[in-house]
């Protein structure tokens, strides 16, 4: 960024997608005890996930395809723009 490129942060995505209304509707289906009052405990899930390869492995299946498609997404928009991307 320092340089003038956009850079596409996965962290800072899957945190914003942690606010996402059907995001936590469905991490409440597969994690009941990470979600309450409508809010993603990480702590909670982050112990669930470390723990569990299954648990893990469906965290992933949530998240990764909405990070790959924003990152795309991302990178479209700085493509048309001119703008190089990391």
């Amino acid at each position: 960024e320092k340089l003038g490129y956009a850079r596409f942060c996965a962290d800072t995505c899957v945190h914003q997608l942690f606010r996402e209304a059907d995001v936590i509707r469905e991490l409440k289906e597969k994690f009941p005890m990470a979600v309450k009052d409508g809010v993603v405990n990480r702590q909670i899930l982050g112990k669930l996930v470390y723990e569990s390869p299954l648990y893990m492995h469906e965290l992933e299946s949530i998240l990764h395809p909405l990070v790959f498609e924003r990152r795309y997404r991302f990178a479209q928009q700085m493509m048309r723009q001119g703008r190089v991307c990391v």
